[in-house]
């Protein structure tokens, strides 16, 4: 048998590991995770590159270089474990992105007409609606690492059993993700919506089955209840002020929650995204995409009930800003500049998505 090659490279084969365990598949799983956003994207940005098939190869090229190096610069770095496994994990990152980002164009593309909607019965998606899906499921599934052995699955159940069976925050929080993604889902063109809304709940359960994610009961309650309200509100796909403005307003109780002001002010952090870096990257990248869920959301809603999307932003962002402000007398809480922030990129990633002065909604039942 042929030595592996010394120097940095062949670090990185003596890096495989001896054995398959539960870390290696957990480590495997989170790197497929991390670089599907980085297939996505590229193969969007690569469309228009010639030749034409360097948009599906292009972006997994991408993704070997990127990971290469990041790899190769590990090797110097003494407390990191470089490795090629990394490597093809990540890889496989990029090729499932690709993957995603095609469905995405199917559903939801320019190119999605003619026979491809006739196959589906769909009519053109609002994308930024599509996104926001995508961004919603992957809060509710994410680390996407399955809970392996009963005894973990067991305490599990038994702190679901133990919770609090009602917690406002919780019980809103539920309730507003799904009666939004309702809405999300009609003007998507997932039709039926409410069927589709309906088989979304088994998120819920599933929780209990995903590594490092803890359903409360409250919360479970309350996606129930979101579901069966949308249900009963009747088939019209157009959003009312009341429930664009009623959904911002359970992201000023979540920000606020319990509304136990002290005297003296905490210090109030203007780097942008300071506290998600300074974080454990895990817990930071589910706080992230929950976030991108709610406030972009937000701004969807409240440009879906009338509003020009500046202005929706606009709006979002300075209540993000006021609550930011007033977690300054808040135990417990990071005041920081980071969600305004995200308010204005999420924006601009709408307008990206869906350019039109405004969204326009058919039915889609």
């Amino acid at each position: 048998m042929r030595p592996l090659p010394d120097g940095p490279v062949g670090m990185l084969f003596h890096a495989w590991p001896p054995r398959l365990n539960l870390s290696f598949l957990r480590d495997a799983v989170v790197n497929v995770a991390l670089y599907v956003p980085l297939g996505m994207s590229a193969h969007f940005a690569f469309r228009k590159w010639p030749p034409k098939f360097f948009d599906l190869y292009g972006p997994v090229l991408l993704g070997l270089v990127l990971s290469t190096s990041i790899e190769l610069a590990q090797v110097f770095e003494p407390v990191r474990d470089a490795s090629v496994v990394d490597i093809a994990t990540n890889v496989m990152g990029s090729m499932l992105g690709v993957v995603l980002a095609v469905v995405f164009e199917t559903i939801g593309g320019p190119a999605a007409t003619g026979a491809v909607h006739r196959r589906w019965n769909r009519r053109l998606a609002d994308r930024a609606a599509l996104a926001l899906l995508f961004t919603g499921a992957a809060y509710l599934l994410f680390p996407f690492f399955p809970v392996l052995g009963r005894y973990r699955f067991g305490l599990k159940l038994t702190a679901f059993a133990q919770a609090p069976l009602f917690d406002i925050t919780q019980f809103l929080s539920g309730f507003a993700l799904w009666y939004a993604a309702g809405f999300l889902l009609q003007a998507a063109a997932i039709r039926p919506a409410r069927v589709w809304l309906g088989f979304s709940l088994l998120a819920v359960p599933a929780q209990l089955l995903i590594l490092g994610r803890q359903p409360a009961p409250a919360w479970a309650i309350g996606a129930v209840a979101g579901a069966v309200f949308f249900g009963w509100r009747g088939r019209s796909p157009r959003v009312s002020k009341a429930e664009a403005w009623g959904f911002l307003l359970v992201i000023l109780v979540r920000g606020l929650w319990p509304f136990q002001f002290m005297a003296a002010a905490d210090v109030f952090t203007w780097i942008p995204f300071g506290g998600f870096l300074g974080d454990d990257w895990q817990a930071g990248i589910q706080v992230l995409l929950e976030k991108a869920f709610y406030y972009g959301t937000a701004i969807w809603l409240l440009r879906a009930a009338g509003l020009r999307l500046w202005q929706a932003a606009a709006i979002v962002a300075a209540v993000l800003a006021g609550i930011e402000a007033a977690q300054i007398h808040l135990p417990g809480r990071i005041a920081e500049i980071t969600d305004p922030i995200l308010a204005v990129l999420l924006a601009a990633g709408l307008a990206i998505l869906s350019p039109e002065t405004k969204t326009q909604f058919r039915s889609a039942e």
